[in-house]
This record gives C-alpha cells, sequence and structure tokens, in this order.
C-alpha cells in the first residue's frame, strides 16, 4: 500500500525568524540567495501585515519558506 505522499512534494512548511532591525532582514535574504536560496519575497515592509511589519522570504531547497520578520 502506498503512503498518501509518495511521489509527491507537499507544500513545505513555514519558519519565521525574529529579526532585531530591518538592517538584520536585508541581510538574511541577501545571504539567504548567496547560500542557493530562492527569492520568495524582498525585504521590505508588508503593510497588509502591519505597518511595522517587515519581513524578506526564501524558498529553501527542500520547498521550505523561510522567513525573517522584524516588527519594529
Amino acid at each position: 500500500m502506498a503512503l498518501p505522499t509518495q511521489g509527491t512534494a507537499g507544500p513545505g512548511s513555514h519558519l519565521a525568524f525574529c529579526a532585531s532591525q530591518h538592517a538584520a532582514v536585508d541581510r538574511f535574504h541577501a545571504s539567504g540567495l548567496e547560500a542557493g536560496g530562492k527569492d520568495n519575497g524582498r525585504p521590505g515592509v508588508r503593510a497588509d501585515y502591519s505597518p511595522t511589519y517587515c519581513a524578506a522570504f526564501l524558498k529553501d531547497p527542500d520547498g521550505n519558506n523561510i522567513e525573517a520578520v522584524c516588527l519594529k
């Protein structure tokens, strides 16, 4: 009997890291791209989340969505 996910990729996980400042969000994104991550949202304020929500998103090689967020 085959497992329900056998042979297919799942949606991956979403992991968020808290950054102390906007510059750290920028560095996370740049370093992640250099390390082979794929852009999934450039650094910037996400006003639709909150006026102080600054974030960047990357997809890792396994398809997980990795985020750095600063709430200041």
